[in-house]
C-alpha cells in the first residue's frame, strides 16, 4: 500500500496518511518492502532490523515490535522433555515426496499428527501410507491448539508459521525453502539453533529422532533457543503505536 500511497499523495501533503510497513519477513529482507516511503517499519525481530539498517533505513524509523500472531500462543508450549514426543508435521500436498515424509516420521515412536488441508484424495494417500500410527487430518482451525502441544512442528519456512512457532516456543524442523522470500526465515531457526532443515523424509526422519535421544539433550537446547526469539506480543505493541499516533 506505500507504493500506492506514495502515486496518490505528496509527503508535504496534509492529508497523506501515516504509513505503517510491518515487514513479514526474518533476516532476508527484499528491498520492495522500503524502496517506497514509509513513516516506520515494524520488523518481527532485531535481526531484520540490523539487514535494513545495513540497506539504508534509517535507525529511527525501524520498529522491532516482532511479528503480529494471535495471542493465544502467548500461554507457549505446554511440551515438557519426558513422556511421549508429540510432533505435528504441516504437509503440502504439492511435494512430491509429501507422503513419504509422513510414512517415514511414522515409523518413529511419536505421537504425530499430519495436517493435509482440504484435498481428500492426498488425505487418503496420507491415511494408507501411515497405517494407523498418526492422526491426520484435513482442514482444521486446531492449528494453534496442535502447536500449543506439540515438542515439535514441522513445516515450511513460511513467514507466519514460522513467527507462530517463534511465538509459541515449539522448535521448528523446516521441510520446504521457497529460495528469496523464505530464505531468512529458515536462517532465523537454524542460525539461533532453534530446530533445522529436514528437507528430505529421510534426513527429517533423522532429525527427529536425534532430537529426542539422550533425554531430550537437542529439543532442550532447541527450546530454550527458540524461547529467546520472540514472543506473541507483536499485534499488542503496534496496536499501541498506532493508539499513541491517534493521540497525538
Amino acid at each position: 500500500y506505500n507504493y500506492q500511497i506514495e502515486r496518490r499523495w505528496k509527503l508535504s501533503d496534509p492529508a497523506r496518511p501515516y504509513i505503517i510497513t510491518v515487514v513479514t519477513d526474518s533476516v532476508s529482507v527484499n528491498r520492495a518492502w522500503h524502496r517506497a516511503y514509509s513513516d516506520v517499519y515494524v520488523t518481527p525481530n532485531q535481526a531484520t532490523a540490523d539487514v535494513m539498517i545495513e540497506q539504508g533505513v534509517p535507525k529511527e524509523k525501524i520498529l522491532a515490535y516482532g511479528f503480529p500472531v494471535s495471542d493465544k500462543l502467548a500461554s507457549r508450549s505446554s511440551a515438557t522433555a519426558s513422556g511421549r514426543p508429540r510432533v505435528l508435521l504441516m504437509l503440502n500436498p504439492g511435494r512430491k515426496d509429501a507422503v513419504q515424509m509422513a510414512r517415514a516420521l511414522s515409523e518413529l515412536e511419536i505421537d504425530l499428527t499430519v495436517t493435509v488441508g482440504k484435498d481428500a484424495e492426498f488425505k487418503g494417500a496420507v491415511e494408507a501410507a501411515v497405517a494407523g500410527r498418526a492422526e491426520v487430518l484435513g482442514w482444521t482451525d486446531r492449528i494453534t491448539e496442535l502447536m500449543l502441544s506439540s515438542h515439535i512442528v514441522i513445516s515450511k519456512a513460511g513467514g507466519a508459521t514460522t513467527h507462530e512457532c517463534v511465538a509459541a516456543g515449539v522448535p521448528m524442523i523446516i521441510s520446504q525453502v521457497i529460495p528469496g522470500q523464505e530464505s531468512g526465515n529458515a536462517r532465523l531457526i537454524v542460525e539461533h539453533d532453534a530446530g533445522c532443515l529436514g528437507l528430505t523424509p529421510e534426513s527429517m526422519k533423522t532429525a527427529v529422532a536425534s532430537a529426542f535421544a539422550d533425554d531430550f539433550k537437542v529439543w532442550r537446547r532447541w527450546k530454550k533457543n527458540v524461547e529467546s526469539l520472540g514472543d506473541a506480543q507483536g499485534a499488542a505493541r503496534i496496536a499501541q503505536f498506532v493508539k499513541e499516533r491517534l493521540a497525538k
